[in-house]
């Protein structure tokens, strides 16, 4: 199944600026995080019943993919390793259809990369808890003193 994308030269460019962006802001976001960690609220799900939702490790993965460390980010959260290749597959296959196209771009999104998504977030949590509970292997290090 596919969903059928449209996109204008100028939606691409006010696009491409804000992708430019992403990095600072990923930065900014990892210096309020560690400068204030009260502003951010804790995950319920580690707090009261400490086992790790499927996002828990996400702003450490963007740190590690920041630096590039590509391993340590996939096993902190695998998702956001996902979400950056698949963003970079997708903004340049736009690249490539609005230059031959001439500025108006009509292509494919396949749904499947929605379906990984689910997959990956589903399994990963599942791995993730059971080798915590299970097996005391806790790659984070926050919530393995409780089991």
């Amino acid at each position: 199944m596919y969903y059928h994308a449209h996109i204008k030269k100028v939606q691409f460019i006010v696009l491409s600026i804000f992708i430019f962006f992403i990095p600072f802001f990923a930065f900014g976001y990892l210096a309020a995080a560690d400068s204030y960690p009260a502003f951010f609220p804790p995950c319920g799900l580690k707090t009261y019943l400490h086992l790790y939702c499927p996002g828990c490790g996400g702003t450490r993965a963007v740190a590690h993919l920041l630096h590039f460390h590509i391993i340590e980010s996939l096993l902190c959260n695998p998702l956001v390793v996902y979400m950056a290749a698949s963003l970079i597959y997708y903004y340049f296959k736009t690249l490539f259809f609005l230059i031959k196209q001439h500025g108006d771009a009509r292509f494919d999104i396949y749904l499947g990369f929605l379906w990984a998504f689910l997959i990956i977030l589903i399994v990963f949590c599942l791995v993730r808890n059971v080798l915590l509970v299970s097996f005391g292997i806790d790659y984070l290090g926050e919530v393995g003193k409780y089991w």
